[in-house]
């Protein structure tokens, strides 16, 4: 099992978990306020919705990838790069950093075990090298990720 403390210091929620929260609040509040409990109907949810998210990313495996270069080229040429993606039930997004001399688009959205393939082609002479690879796991609701 993955250490709790230290990926619970990774998490952070996104856009999406910071608005489910902040109407489960305003619900919650107004229900307070107003004695409507029937806004509690979607409070619930909602925090049960990051709750899960959460809780997912904690018991998760952090994503890993490795990656497949392509050979020697001249200035024209293209190949193909495979990132190979493993870890746990998340949505992971790739970037790869593309160094000057080479063009690709090297960003991805999967979910492991996967395999992503991109086209990497060769704009100037000398060696380049690829990377780093950043991978930014999510829970399913989209509510909290990894930076």
């Amino acid at each position: 099992m993955p250490s709790i403390p230290s990926q619970w210091s990774e998490l952070r929620p996104t856009r999406r978990g910071v608005g489910g929260l902040l109407a489960a609040a305003a619900a919650i509040a107004l229900a307070w306020l107003f004695g409507a409990r029937s806004l509690n109907a979607v409070a619930a949810p909602v925090l049960v919705g990051v709750a899960v998210g959460v809780v997912q990313l904690l018991v998760t495996k952090t994503p890993g990838v490795e990656r497949t270069v392509p050979g020697a080229g001249f200035p024209g040429d293209t190949g193909t790069v495979a990132l190979h993606v493993d870890g746990g039930p998340t949505i992971v997004e790739l970037e790869e950093t593309v160094p000057e001399g080479l063009d690709a688009d090297g960003t991805a959205t999967t979910s492991p075990p996967a395999t992503v393939e991109y086209d990497l082609t060769y704009r100037a002479r000398g060696r380049h090298a690829l990377g780093p690879t950043t991978a930014r796991a999510s829970d399913v609701f989209g509510s909290s990720a990894t930076p």
